[in-house]
């Protein structure tokens, strides 16, 4: 998808500094989940976890946390006129290529 998201900026003669990822948004607890799943749709395996939400302040860190990071994709898709896969199919598609390969 990479290769495909910068060869339609190059096609078009497109200059400067482009964001790109998959569309949508979530919250960590989320993406997680939705990792689990998707792992245990395509391995086959069962995950036996806990996901628990954490509060930001649970974390020690010597630099302060993004707690939302969303980049805004809409030059990408002006500048090529495609639409942008969203996130949970992207990560579908990797899960299924990942345990194909395996």
């Amino acid at each position: 998808m990479l290769f495909r998201s910068l060869r339609a900026l190059l096609d078009r003669g497109a200059r400067g500094i482009f964001h790109f990822a998959n569309e949508g948004s979530c919250r960590m607890k989320e993406f997680i989940r939705t990792s689990v799943d998707l792992f245990r749709k395509h391995s086959g395996k069962q995950l036996d976890c806990d996901i628990q939400e954490m509060d930001h302040d649970d974390f020690l860190s010597v630099v302060d946390l993004c707690t939302f990071n969303v980049l805004d994709c809409s030059r990408y898709r002006e500048t090529v006129s495609q639409p942008v896969r969203d996130w949970k199919t992207s990560l579908d598609d990797f899960m299924m290529n990942y345990f194909t390969d395996l």
